[in-house]
């Protein structure tokens, strides 16, 4: 069976500046390379999901520009069903990208559209989230929204999957209503304070998600269930650009948990997901096609995913 996705989230315009470093506070430089590209963690997510083999319903806001025209028409292009991207009076949102030569960057989003996504978004969507066998969330939405796409896809009986980023404070019922967290390192200690890595993914868990995943970049990720914590393997790749990462991790993990593959490896497809969207520029562009991460995974697999894992996951 195809998994079906319902992603409530961003969509932004990305303008991406390759410099050799990043910039100091105060400091001007001057960039090697400029490129606009289709992005917002929704919208990128979503194609991540879609390239991967699901069923995907995009939801979401655009504003009504030639940039949200552009985004709905690359949704569209990349297999995303678009009825619920709905068009308001806002600018589109856009993303400011600097990456530096090792592929680190520092990003600030203008919200735009996504500002006016609101409850009636969510409640307009029910049949989405009804057919849907995943709903998958950020937190570049108004939290109220984020909010009740929880609350809908939990009325409706559905996994959640909600990736804590940018890290926002969530009321103690949202934590309660996911089913897998997903952060870095960064967001991690945004939310719960510093420490180490199974510290973070403790405190997390006990805020009241079923399962928290700290992505680790070549590390791998941290899995934390109430079964206790564990590090899932990663891969070192040549790496080109960190934008997309963790948006093509969160899509390919939505992926394969509602093919309904076993969490742990279900996380090990999704870090090969996020390491082959380093290797190459941008966000959307960068993301990975089924064959690519299916032909990793069977390089990595471990001994106690034999047998089932092999054949790479999904329908």
């Amino acid at each position: 069976m195809i998994p079906k996705i319902a992603v409530v989230g961003s969509l932004h315009v990305d303008l991406l500046l390759r410099t050799e470093r990043l910039p100091h506070p105060g400091e001007t430089l001057l960039g090697k390379e400029l490129r606009m590209g289709m992005g917002g963690k929704g919208a990128n997510q979503a194609v991540a999901a879609a390239r991967l083999g699901a069923k995907v319903w995009m939801v979401g806001r655009v504003g009504r520009d030639e940039y949200g025209k552009k985004m709905v028409e690359n949704l569209r292009r990349n297999g995303v069903e678009v009825s619920h991207v709905r068009v308001n009076g806002r600018p589109s949102g856009m993303a400011f990208i600097f990456v530096d030569r090792r592929g680190e960057n520092l990003i600030g989003v203008y919200p735009g559209a996504d500002e006016g996504c609101g409850v009636e978004d969510v409640e307009g969507a029910r049949s989405v989230l009804r057919k849907a066998d995943l709903l998958l969330t950020q937190l570049e939405l108004p939290l109220p929204t984020v909010e009740r796409a929880l609350e809908v896809a939990a009325e409706e009986g559905k996994k959640k999957v909600l990736n804590l980023a940018p890290s926002r404070p969530l009321s103690p019922g949202a934590w309660k209503g996911i089913d897998v967290l997903v952060a870095n390192e960064g967001e991690a200690r945004r939310a719960v304070g510093r420490g180490r890595v199974r510290d973070l993914a403790e405190r997390l868990r006990r805020k009241g998600p079923e399962a928290v995943v700290i992505t680790l970049g070549e590390r791998g990720s941290y899995l934390m269930t109430g079964e206790g914590g564990r590090r899932v393997e990663g891969v070192k790749v040549r790496v080109k650009d960190t934008t997309g990462a963790g948006d093509a991790f969160c899509g390919a993990l939505a992926v394969a948990l509602a093919s309904g593959r076993p969490l742990e490896e279900a996380v090990l497809w999704a870090n090969c997901a996020g390491a082959l969207a380093t290797t190459r520029v941008g966000a959307q562009e960068a993301l990975p096609s089924r064959e690519e991460v299916d032909r990793l995974f069977r390089r990595l697999v471990s001994e106690k995913f034999k047998g089932g894992g092999k054949e790479g996951l999904g329908p």
